[in-house]
């Protein structure tokens, strides 16, 4: 075995180890160990540059939620440290600076190779979840050995349908079925990039990318993830394509749509516009209680679980609710940060980098699907941070590379393009 196999399976295993955080040896998970791997590959090869301001506010969110914990009393209790601060906050981190540390020493292409591969292989397990196929569920056990969420109504989907649509339960590789949302949801930008390119193959690659994830969103049956993903195709529509190509895929939504209304026998499950939400709205009850509360100014999250039971389903409100006031300072100014300059490169970038365009588009379906759910930047999550770090170094990239002359600058964009 050479050694440039030897480097792609260990990029493989970097980028698949987001999905062993629930496979345990001993007291922690194969991610926990992963990560500590990673700790040294960031301290050998650290430079000044890898901790830019968002890293900075990120490292700011969790001392002042640590400093909070003092306060509200999650400081006494393991799943603080051992669930929030070492297994979402640390690791995040880590993964964060691995990736830019990765992209500047070798290859920030052959990452999204990696990225890619991934993408297409937790796609086929949970197309096969769907299908209700043993060997989707045989794969997801793989990687995740605790007993499942929702073990009861997953297990309920299992033995009452051939096929999962009204049950959100094709967790793909993670085994957790919003987990497996929220990555594909967020990734879908980012493996369908040739969708910006100049080149017609290209295109067609890239659409056939985000109708393979729009598919896999309906296999999960989570409605947030089929209407980010069918939005970002819009957007597709509205701004990389040209003349009779936006016309042709005009056409194709349109008789989509068509299908959709014209068809109220067919069971599209939970993706429906009857869904009720009342569980959703009970929950902002729920924080109108909490915001009367003693807990307001501190949070706490053993405080909340133990008054209210569940999590608030909005990246904002849950931060509140478990931090409070005080502590989510630090997470609101990492929000809307991060919010503002993925927005400003997005549109500066259309028609010049598809590598900014795909990761910013990225990023900004994450905040957008943490708007409907309790994961967020609040909770340290490492979907988000890897596909971040590949933003930054991008926007690094093309501030430092970019020519004086705009037609080299297109020939050398082309160049990494796939």
């Amino acid at each position: 075995m050479n050694r440039s196999t030897i480097h792609h399976i260990i990029l493989f295993i970097f980028v698949i180890s987001q999905f062993f955080g629930g496979y345990k040896v001993g007291p922690a998970s194969i991610r926990n160990y992963f990560t500590l791997l990673l700790l040294v590959f960031v301290l050998s090869n650290f430079k000044s540059y890898m901790v830019e301001k968002y890293l900075k506010l990120h490292l700011f969110y969790i001392v002042t939620i640590i400093l909070c914990s003092f306060i509200n009393g999650d400081s006494s209790t393991s799943s603080f440290w051992q669930g929030a601060i070492i297994g979402r906050f640390f690791t995040s981190t880590i993964y964060y600076m691995a990736v830019i540390a990765y992209c500047y020493k070798y290859s920030a292409v052959k990452l999204e190779h990696a990225i890619l591969s991934i993408f297409v292989l937790n796609a086929a397990v949970t197309i096969l979840q769907y299908f209700n196929h043993p060997i989707g569920w045989g794969i997801s056990l793989l990687f995740r050995t605790e007993e499942l969420a929702h073990q009861e109504y997953l297990d309920n989907a299992k033995d009452s349908a051939k096929i999962l649509t009204g049950f959100a339960a094709a967790g793909g590789l993670s085994g957790f079925v919003v987990a497996n949302g929220y990555y594909i949801n967020t990734y879908c930008p980012q493996i369908s990039n040739t969708v910006w390119n100049n080149s017609s193959i290209s295109k067609l690659l890239g659409v056939l990318l985000i109708a393979l994830s729009l598919f896999t969103a309906f296999a999960t049956q989570e409605r947030m993830a089929v209407f980010s993903i069918a939005l970002y195709f819009i957007f597709v529509i509205l701004f990389a394509f040209n003349g009779k190509h936006k016309v042709l895929a005009c056409t194709l939504i349109a008789f989509c749509l068509y299908l959709y209304f014209s068809n109220p026998d067919f069971d599209y499950g939970r993706i429906n516009f009857e869904q009720s939400n009342s569980t959703r709205l009970d929950l902002f009850d729920d924080f109108e209680k909490f915001a009367s509360s003693e807990y307001l100014w501190f949070g706490g999250v053993e405080n909340y679980n133990k008054v209210f039971g569940v999590g608030q389903h909005n990246t904002f409100l849950n931060a509140i609710s478990f931090y409070g006031i005080f502590g989510s300072i630090p997470f609101f100014l990492l929000f809307f940060s991060v919010l503002l300059n993925c927005t400003k490169t997005l549109f500066s970038s259309l028609k010049k980098n598809n590598k900014l365009v795909a990761s910013s588009a990225s990023c900004l379906m994450y905040l957008l699907y943490s708007m409907t759910h309790s994961t967020g930047l609040q909770s340290g999550d490492a979907t988000f941070w890897v596909i971040f770090g590949l933003y930054i170094y991008y926007s690094n990239r093309y501030k430092i590379q970019q020519p004086s002359n705009q037609s080299n600058y297109n020939e050398t964009i082309t160049m990494h393009s796939w």
